[in-house]
């Protein structure tokens, strides 16, 4: 079964929600929180959030065609430098 825009979407939203929890324990639990840390996280939320509006943008612009063939090219790229790395 093949995943869709939307699906590989949502897949990838809760890995990366998922993941960055466990990263914020671990920062929380190893002391690495401090005032300068979250006046740094704070300063990026109005990116964030304009990368979110951009990205949502894009989402609903781009069919789903030239959107799989980006992604196997990325996968592709990312695998081959993987190989090359190792």
């Amino acid at each position: 079964m093949e995943m869709g825009k939307s699906e590989l979407r949502c897949t990838l939203s809760a890995l990366w929600l998922g993941a960055n929890v466990l990263l914020l324990l671990s920062c929380v639990t190893l002391g690495r929180i401090t005032a300068v840390t979250l006046g740094m996280s704070a300063a990026l939320l109005p990116v964030t959030v304009v990368g979110l509006a951009f990205g949502e943008a894009l989402h609903h612009r781009v069919a789903e065609p030239p959107f799989r063939v980006f992604i196997y090219v990325v996968l592709l790229l990312l695998g081959a430098a993987v190989l090359l790395a190792g």
